[in-house]
């Protein structure tokens, strides 16, 4: 039992900053998945700029193991696919490429059981393979909704990877579609 507390710790001690993001960005991606319409909006900061079709602003709250955060939000209703749409695009950088893996992997392993639909990429590092990114979605009324169904479920999917298998560089993105 002792030893395992200690591998524990050395793990831990390793991955550096992703040691302490992931459980702060596991609980706020699972909570993020599940935001409402109004709940998205509320979350726009200041307007960084705009174009005919889409506002970007910062994001009002911070994100545990990302630095920078950009929300964009559709300024009407998509005409193809009659979603409010919205995307939340963070980016983040480890202290090396192995607590960059160990983030996604603790990522992946806390929230993959939220998602309805859900896909890890792997890569073989190290003599083993390591999830390096993930995709998944799931309506915002949480899985037990069931599957989306496209143009009649509000739903979100994120979207998590590294830079490239040897990278301590990630990017997340979220997008929420609303039927509202």
């Amino acid at each position: 039992m002792k030893f395992s507390a200690i591998v524990g710790c050395v793990v831990l001690a390793a991955s550096g900053l992703a040691a302490h993001a992931q459980p702060a960005a596991c609980t706020q991606l699972t909570q993020l998945m599940t935001r409402t319409h109004d709940q998205v909006k509320a979350l726009q900061g200041a307007l960084i700029e705009e174009d005919k079709d889409e506002f970007t602003r910062e994001f009002k709250s911070q994100l545990g193991g990302f630095q920078s955060c950009k929300l964009y939000s559709g300024k009407e209703q998509d005409s193809l696919s009659d979603y409010w749409e919205h995307h939340l695009w963070c980016n983040g950088q480890a202290a090396n490429a192995e607590a960059a893996n160990t983030l996604v992997e603790s990522l992946w392993s806390c929230t993959r059981e939220i998602y309805s639909e859900r896909q890890a990429g792997e890569a073989f590092i190290g003599g083993r393979y390591r999830v390096i990114s993930f995709e998944g979605e799931a309506p915002i009324a949480g899985r037990s909704a069931g599957l989306v169904d496209f143009g009649s479920t509000d739903y979100a999917r994120v979207v998590f990877d590294k830079a490239h298998d040897m990278s301590n560089e990630y990017n997340l993105h979220i997008y929420w579609s609303f039927t509202k």
